[in-house]
């Protein structure tokens, strides 16, 4: 089975339907004690299979001679005796026709179950890298739109606050120096000024 995701990808699942055969297999494991007990009590009541021949001949219209249907009834008894001896190994080998059967269907759903559960895998990992790219283009788109300009005034008002503290540094610059200035007029004017003793 193929189907799309919501990207328009297809992604392949096979579908493993459910093997017929294997219920009419059981059904048969189930009906060969009691077949094998009737064929036993058939291949002991030889009288009782000749009447079965005999009565089914007459119903589609046979004629037998005297000693027919008795032979016919003997051999069915012999018969239906060996296939009594026989269905033992028909049952076992049912038995294991029925194992082999459950073996096989549990590998086949364990390896659908792993395909499913890769195509599953496959379909969220490339649904989560879809989705990824679309987050991060939204969080670029986002962050041209409604951050940068705002960034771009945090930017201008830096170089502002830059450009006033070289000022500044500056103006306290030239103040120290007015003041060593100062201080140095300061002491000559004293000096200069100093009555003479």
């Amino acid at each position: 089975m193929v189907e799309k995701n919501r990207d328009g990808r297809h992604i392949d699942i096979d579908t493993c339907p459910a093997k017929s055969g294997t219920a009419a297999v059981k059904l048969m494991r189930n009906m060969v004690p009691a077949l094998q007990g009737t064929l036993k009590q058939a291949a002991k009541d030889a009288k009782g299979m000749r009447q079965l021949v005999y009565n089914m001949g007459k119903s589609m219209g046979k004629t037998f001679r005297p000693w027919e249907a008795t032979k016919a009834g003997s051999a069915l008894a012999k018969h239906a005796g060996r296939l009594a001896k026989v269905l033992p190994f028909v049952d076992v080998a049912v038995d294991a026709l029925i194992n082999y059967r459950d073996e096989k269907a549990q590998d086949e759903r364990q390896r659908h179950l792993a395909t499913i559960r890769l195509a599953v895998r496959r379909a969220f990992s490339e649904h989560a890298a879809v989705e990824g790219a679309a987050l991060a283009a939204a969080i670029d788109r986002f962050s041209d739109e409604a951050v940068g300009p705002s960034v771009a005034k945090i930017d201008e008002r830096k170089g502002m606050i830059a450009r006033s503290r070289q000022e500044n540094a500056a103006i306290s610059q030239q103040i120290s120096d007015l003041k060593s200035r100062c201080s140095t007029l300061r002491t000559r004017i004293e000096r200069s000024v100093r009555p003479i003793a």
